[in-house]
């Protein structure tokens, strides 16, 4: 069980990363995505939504002609 204080830095750390001027993503050991702040939204193009719990590779992986394997777009 956490104690208050541990509860009350991951709020803290939290917020951090939610008011950072810079693009944010966090994954897991498999490669997931578990974090993705607003400036992450609007430098790659991906919500919230869209990305958590996703692969990061398969989200935003671009092969050498510059197609992304998630929409099948040139960037």
């Amino acid at each position: 069980m956490q104690s208050q204080a541990e509860d009350r830095g991951g709020e803290l750390h939290g917020s951090l990363v939610e008011a950072m001027n810079s693009g944010v993503l966090a994954i897991d050991a498999t490669g997931r995505i578990t974090a993705w702040n607003p400036r992450a939204e609007r430098l790659l193009g991906y919500t919230r939504e869209e990305a958590l719990g996703r692969d990061v590779h398969g989200l935003l992986h671009r092969d050498a002609d510059g197609w992304s394997r998630r929409s099948g777009t040139a960037s």
